[in-house]
């Protein structure tokens, strides 16, 4: 069935909760694990699935999106949105497509997104989609209920029909069985072709242009609308899912990779490669001279005659003598200088960190210098650094 199915991914977004990151960096093309983008594991896992065509409907800084993936992967074409004009939404976004959709005549459409860490054989999802017979399925995995309230979160009958999807209540729905735990969209949706084309553009003048929130609870009324719970898929891939669309979730999802048994590794998936068109990067647990402890650094780092613990270095960065990086996030190209000190930060590519600078030890001293996140975390942005520089030499 996978030559039956027209696959759309959603790398449109403008990323407003990733700011500063995203000012001049398209979401999609954040890096994420010292090695790798953010949109390599959704095309990973297209490609690792078998799908041979998939269309990235992109939007803010589409010319970079669009040259990254050129430069690396193959099958995979750029669609921009409407000549002077923006998507509405994520069901705007594919049904803007029709033509396509009704020129290539699909059986079924996959919809997917761009700024999600996680492995899925969509085959499996599949298989399910065309077993339970259904119009429309909402991949969907269990989630803590203290923060379900993020996503949509979906109520099944025992034949894993959708009765009830809220999106983003104030207060989740626990599974009947699970009261710890909530079952949240993916954002992840498979269509018969029919049903898409003939009840998507209904949805826009009777509720609204999205997905989740207008054409989905919409549907659920008048058709059957089945849940994939991927954890209980048994695919053997782990049931590691998070959505990086904020700072404080996409800090905490890269600190989840260096666990010594963290439940999503990247790096060492021969059965299921993560693809990339950048750098490479390593996870070292320790070093020789126990310089680096449980850390992720880039090959072409230097880090010789600093300390590294918890932290994820990006490609090409410098660390001077003596200076101590504690769980953080380091972009590419950055130099950080002698005797500097970082701790639960998030510094951007090509950032210059000062000689003995002191970030992350005093919240009051942050926040004046630089953007501190809900949770706390640093955010240094390098055109602020360069800023600072200015001044400082004017």
């Amino acid at each position: 069935m996978l030559e039956q199915t027209l696959t759309f991914i959603l790398a449109g977004g403008q990323g407003k909760r990733l700011h500063p990151l995203t000012a001049a960096t398209a979401k999609p093309l954040l890096p994420f694990g010292a090695g790798f983008r953010i949109l390599d594991f959704t095309l990973s896992n297209c490609n690792n699935s078998g799908l041979q065509q998939t269309y990235l409907l992109t939007q803010f800084d589409a010319e970079s999106v669009q040259e990254y993936v050129a430069s690396g992967w193959k099958g995979a074409v750029c669609l921009r949105s409407p000549e002077g004009n923006s998507y509405r939404g994520t069901a705007d976004a594919i049904l803007h497509h029709r033509n396509l959709i009704r020129s290539a005549s699909p059986e079924f459409v996959l919809i997917l997104c761009a700024d999600h860490i996680y492995k899925m054989d969509y085959r499996k999802l599949l298989d399910f989609h065309i077993r339970t017979g259904g119009d429309v399925t909402v991949a969907a995995i269990e989630y803590p209920i203290a923060l379900a309230n993020q996503f949509g979160v979906i109520a099944t009958d025992d034949r894993d029909r959708i009765v009830a999807f809220d999106e983003k209540p104030s207060v989740a729905r626990p599974m009947p069985s699970k009261p710890d735990k909530a079952l949240v969209s993916m954002g992840i949706y498979l269509f018969n072709t029919k049903a898409l084309l003939r009840e998507g553009p209904r949805c826009p003048i009777t509720r609204g242009f999205d997905f989740g929130k207008d054409v989905i609870p919409e549907m659920i009324r008048s058709h059957r609308v089945s849940a994939y719970n991927h954890t209980m898929s048994g695919s053997g891939l782990g049931v590691y899912w998070r959505d990086v669309g904020a700072l404080d979730t996409y800090y905490r999802s890269q600190m989840d990779l260096l666990s010594r048994e963290s439940p999503f590794d990247p790096y060492n998936s021969a059965d299921w490669p993560i693809h990339t068109a950048s750098r490479r990067a390593t996870f070292h647990s320790t070093s020789r001279n126990g310089c680096v402890t449980d850390s992720v650094i880039a090959d072409d780092c230097n880090t010789q005659g600093a300390r590294v613990t918890r932290s994820v270095i990006g490609s090409q960065t410098c660390l001077g003598p003596g200076a101590e990086v504690q769980d953080s996030v380091i972009m590419a190209g950055v130099r950080i200088g002698r005797s500097a000190q970082l701790r639960r930060a998030i510094v951007q590519e090509g950032a210059e960190i000062p000689d003995n600078a002191c970030i992350g030890f005093g919240l009051k001293d942050d926040c004046r210098q630089n953007l501190v996140s809900q949770e706390g975390i640093v955010v240094v942005d390098s055109e602020r650094c360069r800023d600072r520089c200015r001044s400082a030499i004017a």
